[in-house]
Order: C-alpha cells, then sequence, then structure tokens
C-alpha cells in the first residue's frame, strides 16, 4: 500500500447526513479554526471554506449512501 503526505495550510473534514453538513477547519498546528453547521448546498460549503482555498486539504466520510 502506497501513502501520499498532504502538506497544506488547513485541513477541513465533512461529516454528511441528509440534511446538513458538518464542517470543521483546522490549521496545521491542529488548531480550529471553523467549526459549523450547513445545509447540503454546495455553493454554501465552498463560500464558507473561500477565506482557506489557497491552502486546504477537503476530506468527507465515507457514507454507504
Amino acid at each position: 500500500m502506497e501513502y501520499i503526505r498532504i502538506d497544506k495550510q488547513y485541513y477541513c473534514g465533512v461529516d454528511l447526513h441528509a440534511n446538513v453538513i458538518y464542517i470543521c477547519v483546522m490549521r496545521k498546528s491542529e488548531k480550529v479554526v471553523l467549526h459549523e453547521e450547513l445545509s447540503t448546498e454546495f455553493s454554501k460549503f465552498l463560500k464558507t471554506i473561500k477565506p482557506y482555498l489557497s491552502s486546504i486539504a477537503v476530506c468527507a466520510e465515507s457514507s454507504f449512501n
């Protein structure tokens, strides 16, 4: 198995639900800079993470649906 190293200034985790998503953005130093509940509209997600887009890695949970 091969692993990759992702070196970004910010890291974002996304928890998916039917009507909402929860996002958490952390700095590389592990300080939380954003923790928010959003509707599932992708445009709102993009607007919320826009200040971090210059250097961010985003990961979403793997779900059944």
